[in-house]
């Protein structure tokens, strides 16, 4: 039994979208609450390898003084002002590409606390293009414009900074190939954004950190794309492990199916169901289905009454002729037919009235079934000729052969059942010519 899985992980996308205001929210958190602006220097990335330091040009006192009088206004609150007096230190024609750095750097922090990530992202931009600037500022600007960038929804280029970035730190931890991941995915690349998300998991596995639930469902999301539906597997179990929702044990019942596990599917939905996650029609139809193909139509029966009995399964045809073909399998032959009658009742449907007097017919309940028959024929039930077979066949052992005689030669206009009929025929003509014989015998 598989389902609409697309309809089932459609939520995926979205929930690892990185809408603008969550990913401001990471990026406050990566630069820290108290967020404020300082002259970078020249720092040894954590966990990189040593390298040469860079010659930059040294910042002037005056320029100095400038900048800490914009970083009093942005500490007052006053933004305006802080970008006044960065315009006017930017009008100076004597900056030299350091000094230009920690201004852009200084724009990038006010348009970032202000919101306005387009004019944060520009001045990153005009920070990088600065020669000889100093590699922590460099590393931590890629970085931050690679951020900004998801913000923006400019996906190529957070992933071209987030590479450039990554040249820089070859021991970068497991979040940044989780950004990386996120900038491919963003575009389509899934097979570019699954590496790095592997890496990620690797990494953080490596380092004894739990994989964050984010992660597995990106990667549900990824490798159900790319068709690796047993990957897709190992991370909703993943998921139900260190993360139980209800939601994961249905797509993982539905992955189940579509990898042909029926019966794993079927213990899945049933862990669900006991622990009453289950509360919706079409998952506890869909648990009663499972049932009936693993051939427990008895379990399947119970699922569907008790979820008409407490509402969640409405009382409609379709249902209640489900709940019938349970019961019968399950050899409940009156609840069968009981829940038969309810469904023919609540439909307009002719054939349920047919099969409502096949079901009365194989009970020898045949008063029942002539009724039944004759309601299918009112309705106009499209097998006609079948029908007029059971009502002759009701008749006849009810003993009114006269009519059976009529119902068995309306029978014989249909080409399927004409056989059948003329034989009941010639039985019904030699019934009742031993009857006479026995009657003048008397």
């Amino acid at each position: 039994m598989t389902s609409n899985l697309s309809g089932i992980l459609a939520g995926t996308r979205e929930r690892t979208r990185t809408g603008a205001h969550v990913l401001a929210l990471v990026i406050a958190a990566t630069f820290g609450a108290g967020l404020s602006w300082a002259p970078a220097v020249e720092a040894q990335q954590p966990g990189a390898q040593k390298r040469e330091s860079r010659a930059t040009p040294a910042m002037r006192e005056s320029v100095y003084r400038e900048l800490s009088a914009a970083q009093t206004a942005a500490d007052n609150g006053d933004a305006t002002e802080a970008i006044r007096l960065l315009d006017r230190v930017q009008q100076r024609k004597d900056l030299n590409s350091y000094e230009l750095a920690q201004l852009y750097n200084f724009y990038a922090f006010i348009y970032y606390s202000q919101d306005q990530y387009d004019k944060s992202v520009e001045a990153y931009r005009k920070l990088l293009a600065q020669p000889d600037i100093p590699e922590a500022l460099e590393i931590s600007t890629l970085y931050g414009i690679a951020q900004l960038s998801l913000v923006t929804e400019d996906y190529e280029g957070a992933a071209a900074y987030l590479e450039r970035w990554f040249r820089l730190v070859p021991d970068a931890g497991p979040d940044a190939y989780v950004l990386l991941s996120q900038a491919y995915y963003q575009q389509g690349e899934h097979e570019k954004a699954l590496r790095p998300l592997n890496t990620a998991m690797k990494l953080a596995r490596e380092q004894g950190r739990p994989i964050k639930e984010n992660w597995w469902l990106m990667s549900r999301a990824l490798n159900f794309e790319l068709g690796h539906y047993g990957r897709v597997v190992e991370a909703l179990e993943a998921l139900l492990t260190d993360y139980p929702r209800k939601e994961y044990w249905v797509q993982l019942a539905a992955m189940y199916g579509q990898t042909d596990q029926e019966k794993k599917q079927l213990v899945a939905y049933e862990i669900a169901n006991e622990q009453g996650l289950l509360t919706q029609e079409r998952e506890l139809v869909l648990l009663a289905q499972l049932y009936l193909q693993q051939d427990v139509p008895y379990k399947a029966a119970r699922v569907l009454e008790d979820g008409m009995e407490n509402g969640r399964i409405e009382k409609k045809a379709r249902n209640l002729r489900l709940l019938s073909q349970a019961w019968m399998l399950a050899q409940e032959s009156d609840n069968a037919i009981e829940a038969l009658r309810a469904a023919a009742a609540s439909s307009d449907d002719p054939e349920l009235y047919l099969r409502l007097a096949q079901q009365y017919a194989g009970l020898s309940q045949w008063q029942n079934a002539l009724e039944a028959a004759e309601t299918a024929l009112e309705k106009n039930v499209e097998a006609k000729g079948e029908t007029h077979m059971l009502m002759g066949m009701a008749q006849f052992n009810l003993d009114r052969l006269d009519q059976a005689r009529r119902s068995f030669r309306a029978a014989t206009g249909f080409e399927r059942n004409a056989p059948s009929a003329r034989q009941w025929i010639e039985y019904i003509d030699r019934e009742q010519a031993r009857k006479e014989q026995l009657a003048r015998a008397r």
